[in-house]
This record gives structure tokens, C-alpha cells and sequence, in this order.
């Protein structure tokens, strides 16, 4: 695990991807991870990819705002503008002042 969060603070999200075998990882089992990879997926543009890992893991962070705040840049990403205002709302409720929440609310407010 350390090697994956060393990796992500690098900004080496390709690699984080590839030090994780995707077919046999089970996010639940590792949900930290999970967030992780799902985080490298949406800084790499892989949407998509990053949504499913979030939600097989939603119930672990549930009152995570920053978890809440990727979620809800992921579904806003992926189209889904209701499911992104909920996720962020409950991102504000927890982190009102947080500026990367507030961004991603504002980004959805434009869209």
C-alpha cells in the first residue's frame, strides 16, 4: 500500500494502475486502495474506470468528504449532473470551506 500512495503523491498514476493487478484486485478488500487507483483513473481521464471502483466502495466512505468530492466529480464526468449534486452537497455539509469541493460544485454548477 505504501508503494501506491508514494506513487499517487508522485503523480505517477499510470504506474499506480499497473502496481496493482487489476483482475484480481477486490476493492472491498482493500477499499484505501481502491480510492487510490479510482483517483489515478480520474487523473488520467479514465472516468468511467474510476466511477465503478467508487462505487463498489461508496459504503467504506460514506462521510469521507474527499471521497465524497471525487465521487461527485466522477458522475459529473460521466454525465450523471443529479448524482454528481448530491455526492458534492454532502461534501459541503462536511468540509463547507474545502476549496477542491467548492471547485467541483462550482464545475457542476456551470455544466
Amino acid at each position: 500500500m505504501e508503494n501506491v500512495v508514494a506513487l499517487y503523491e508522485k503523480g505517477l498514476y499510470q504506474e499506480v494502475i499497473h502496481s496493482v493487478d487489476i483482475n484480481n484486485f477486490t476493492a472491498v478488500a482493500d477499499p484505501f486502495v481502491a480510492q487510490i487507483i479510482a483517483a489515478s483513473y480520474f487523473k488520467l481521464g479514465h472516468f468511467a474506470d474510476a466511477l465503478d471502483l467508487l462505487k463498489e466502495i461508496e459504503s467504506c466512505f460514506s462521510a469521507d468528504s474527499d471521497y465524497l468530492s471525487l465521487y461527485g466529480a466522477c458522475l459529473r464526468r460521466c454525465g450523471d449532473l443529479e448524482g454528481a449534486r448530491i455526492q458534492l452537497e454532502l461534501a459541503l455539509q462536511i468540509k463547507p470551506t474545502y476549496a477542491a469541493i467548492q471547485n467541483n460544485y462550482a464545475n457542476l454548477l456551470i455544466d
